[in-house]
């Protein structure tokens, strides 16, 4: 009798070893095992071969380093007498199967693997087909919009999706972390994953072919659309897609004449800001740091070193302490980009580095969700807006000839730093007013935030609504709107004649909804209206 069997405790065989390694599937242009290794790595890697037959064909590295002392022996000085070297090392196992290539990683092993190769989304639909959807502990999300925020929610214990309070329509969930079901923790005791899968098993090396071929199955199984269908609103191109050089040449060109249009630049991953001092580029032979990371910043590095005809990839990025240490990690402009382009009737997004074409059944509920929102464009008859004219003059010039309640630029101070618009136009039968004209998405975000801000407080808030109502005691006999009576109008001035919903672009539309809801779960209606320009 095997010894295993007689030694369960809460199910699991105490003979068995877990371990916890790291899993890649790579694209299926990648015929043999050094195509999936860095290059920089081809050398430091050292192929060994098994000391005992395995049944399947693999290809083996062990990666070795150097002993090294830590970082923090220079603090100590010579003060203390101490020889401590830190050392570490890595294996890597290639494993063909079905036409692809895998890869199994221990250590430090998965520093050689080329992510450029890697499968997308690989990690991240294998958790999403075999996690128990009420036993998830850890989503990594980031919302696709030009003003971009990224979030890791943790939970105590393992719970549901909606304990996570996110928004597929607008996050971008690009991390899954949970427990398998009792019933099919075959897989592994506890996975996570996001290109890449990492997970505790109870294999042995013996074990790998075999369960790496079913991940590649879970890998290919829809089971996750039952509870997962939003990973796929957003479909990474492969890699080798002709597609993306075509999109990468119009957006270096736009790259090239400074134009905001669709673009923004935002870190790649989430870093305390206490520890950023400055953001540096370099490009060619030039390196410039500043205070903040932005689109002015880019362009005036940009400025500065005329003559780079490949920005997306000549220039890289990282944050720095104050002691000029690096805080972030260095990669190129391509990773730090965000941006937006329309082909025909298909929209591709670039962030993190990854071109996606949005889902069309994705967007089509967008825009579904967009033609519920009422259009009072035509109600309302809001003058033209001046080609010269300035937002606070146009808001002065529309109160006066409507004989509308001016808000803008009164904002109500509650203290700590925060100062809040109610709206800038307030109508007699209860609309409040925002206005902004469609220069950028960045613009119409604040533009949908200043609405749901306001809604919030009107709702939440009696020190707010109590000064909201000062102010329109002083310009007459006005009340602040009830929940049931007032509807936040979204005003946005733009040159196109087609309905505002249509034009607006993908993060606009994705962001409007977003903060549509947030206002109407208040109790408060939400419309839109076009100022012709």
């Amino acid at each position: 009798m095997d010894i295993r069997l007689d030694l369960v405790v809460a199910g699991r065989r105490r003979a068995e070893v877990v371990v916890k390694l790291t899993v890649y599937l790579f694209q299926d242009h990648l015929a043999t095992a050094d195509q999936a290794i860095r290059e920089a790595y081809t050398e430091r890697l050292v192929a060994v071969l098994p000391t005992q037959p395995l049944p399947y064909d693999c290809n083996a590295y062990v990666l070795p380093t150097h002993p090294s002392p830590p970082r923090w022996l220079k603090f100590l000085g010579g003060h203390f007498d101490l020889n401590v070297r830190n050392q570490g090392s890595g294996f890597v196992l290639v494993i063909p199967l079905d036409g692809r290539l895998m890869a199994v990683t221990f250590g430090f092993g998965h520093q050689a693997i080329d992510r450029s190769v890697v499968e997308p989304n690989f990690g991240l639909r294998v958790v999403a087909n075999t996690v128990d959807p009420e036993q998830l502990r850890t989503i990594d999300a980031r919302n696709i919009d030009v003003v971009t925020r990224q979030q890791k929610i943790q939970l105590s214990v393992g719970g549901t999706l909606t304990e996570f309070e996110l928004e597929p329509i607008r996050d971008w969930v690009r991390y899954l972390a949970g427990r398998p079901p009792r019933a099919d923790d075959g897989v592994a005791t506890s996975l996570s994953g996001s290109d890449s899968l990492s997970a505790n098993v109870r294999w042995t090396v013996r074990d790998a072919a075999t369960q790496c071929r079913r991940l590649l199955e879970l890998f290919r199984s829809t089971r996750y659309r039952e509870y997962f269908e939003f990973i796929d609103y957003h479909r990474p191109l492969d890699r080798s897609d002709p597609l993306i050089e075509e999109l990468e040449s119009e957006l270096t060109e736009r790259l090239i004449n400074q134009s905001a249009e669709r673009i923004n630049i935002a870190p790649m991953e989430v870093v305390d800001d206490d520890r950023i001092d400055l953001w540096h580029f370099t490009g060619g032979r030039h390196g410039l740091s500043y205070d903040e990371l932005s689109l002015a910043t880019l362009f005036a590095f940009l400025t500065a070193t005329p003559g780079l005809e490949h920005p997306l990839q000549q220039i890289h990025v990282h944050a720095k302490d104050a002691d000029g240490a690096v805080v972030s990690r260095r990669a190129t402009l391509r990773q730090y980009l965000v941006a937006e382009i329309q082909r025909g009737d298909k929209t591709y997004v670039l962030s993190l580095g990854h071109w996606f074409e949005v889902d069309t059944t994705y967007i089509g509920k967008l825009h579904r969700q967009l033609a519920e929102l009422a259009d009072v464009t035509d109600e309302l008859a809001l003058p033209a807006w001046g080609p010269k004219e300035v937002e606070k003059d146009y808001n002065v010039r529309v109160a006066a000839a409507k004989g509308w309640a001016s808000l803008d630029r009164k904002a109500i101070d509650l203290g700590r730093y925060q100062r809040v618009e109610v709206c800038d136009l307030l109508t007699p039968d209860h609309r409040l007013i925002c206005v902004k004209r469609a220069s950028s998405s960045s613009t119409l975000s604040h533009l949908f935030s200043q609405g749901s801000v306001a809604a919030d407080l009107l709702a939440d808030s009696p020190e707010f609504f109590t000064k909201v109502e000062e102010q329109l005691r002083i310009q007459g006999d006005i009340a602040v709107p009830s929940r049931s009576e007032g509807t936040f109008v979204y005003a946005i001035g733009t040159n196109s004649t087609e309905p505002l919903a249509s034009s607006l672009f993908f993060f606009s539309k994705v962001n409007l909804l977003q903060h549509a809801r947030l206002i109407r779960r208040l109790g408060y209606r939400v419309a839109i209206a076009r100022i012709a320009m």
